[in-house]
């Protein structure tokens, strides 16, 4: 699979490098707003992106504050893998713990705000710029999703 997520993500705060921030637990989050399956801004499948690679996981109950807040049909919820946390993919190929949530629930899958993900943490989040990033979800296993060059 591949991301047409947005190239220009839009967001609710802007900062130096396009970054959005949310704060939370007295420190930032970057907090994106994709559009995926289009090239253009305000255009596709919108999905909000909460990017917490650093620092204490989120509660359930934050979440779902941030989701509903954002009032997207969802936000997806990222959390860096450490080594061996997560089972079936390989080890040199960054690994995230994903979930997905309405401004309501959590839901099991998302394809639309998976890709948005995939976009926001190859595009803004990750340095190395590697093609190929892995989820690990609870419900719906392990989602890999690779960059292909235009």
């Amino acid at each position: 699979a591949s991301s047409r997520a947005s190239e220009a993500a839009r967001r609710r705060k802007t900062g130096e490098n396009m970054a959005a921030t949310g704060e939370t637990h007295g420190r930032e989050l970057p907090l994106f707003i994709v559009d995926a399956f289009t090239s253009e801004p305000f255009r596709g499948n919108p999905a909000a992106v909460c990017v917490n690679v650093e620092g204490d996981a989120l509660t359930q109950e934050k979440k779902q504050q941030i989701a509903a807040e954002m009032n997207l049909s969802e936000t997806s919820f990222v959390e860096r893998c450490q080594a061996g946390d997560c089972e079936g993919v390989p080890e040199d190929v960054p690994t995230f713990r994903i979930q997905w949530l309405t401004p309501e629930q959590e839901v099991p899958l998302c394809g639309h705000a998976t890709l948005a993900t995939s976009h926001a943490l190859l595009s803004h989040v990750l340095r190395d710029s590697p093609r190929r990033v892995f989820f690990q979800s609870r419900e719906s296993g392990v989602l890999g999703v690779e960059r292909e060059e235009d």
